[in-house]
C-alpha cells in the first residue's frame, strides 16, 4: 500500500474519536489505488483481534475521494517510539509479539508485504499503552 494521510476526526453522530485515513490526491486518481484501498477496508473490516485497528467504515468526501474511518488509538506509533531512544529489551520483545499476533490473524492479500518487509513500516504501528 502507498504512503497514506491520517486524520484525528471527531464522529459527531456517535460523539467518538476516530482516525481518517486517506490516500493522497495523486494515488486516489488511480483506479487500482482506490480498489487496493478499498480492499484493504474490507479485509480489516473482517477481522476481530484486539492487536488490528476497528474499521468502522468506508465514506466519500464530496469532491469523490474515499476515506476509511477507523478507531483512533492514543499514543504514539513505533516510528514515534524508536526516535525517542533504545527500546528496553521486554518493551521490544512485548510490541514485536503484539505485531506477530495481528499478522498471525489476518489473511495475507497479494499487496501486502510478508516477512522482513512487513515490519519496516513502523509508522503503522501503534506502540503498547
Amino acid at each position: 500500500m502507498a504512503w497514506v494521510w491520517f486524520y484525528k476526526a471527531l464522529d459527531t453522530k456517535l460523539e467518538r474519536t476516530v482516525a481518517l485515513k486517506f490516500l493522497p490526491p495523486d494515488l486516489n486518481a488511480s483506479e487500482r489505488e482506490r480498489e487496493r484501498f478499498m480492499k484493504e477496508a474490507r479485509t480489516a473490516s473482517s477481522l476481530d483481534h484486539p492487536n488490528i485497528g476497528v474499521i468502522y467504515g468506508i465514506e466519500e468526501t464530496g469532491d469523490g475521494r474515499s476515506f476509511i474511518v477507523m478507531a483512533f488509538y492514543e499514543g504514539d506509533s513505533l516510528a514515534q517510539r524508536i526516535r525517542r531512544g533504545p527500546i528496553p529489551i521486554r518493551e521490544a520483545v512485548e510490541i514485536a509479539i503484539q505485531m506477530a499476533q495481528g499478522l498471525e490473524a489476518s489473511p495475507r492479500p497479494a499487496h501486502r508485504p510478508s516477512g522482513r518487509e512487513a515490519f519496516q513500516r513502523p509508522a503503522h504501528a501503534a506502540g503498547p499503552g
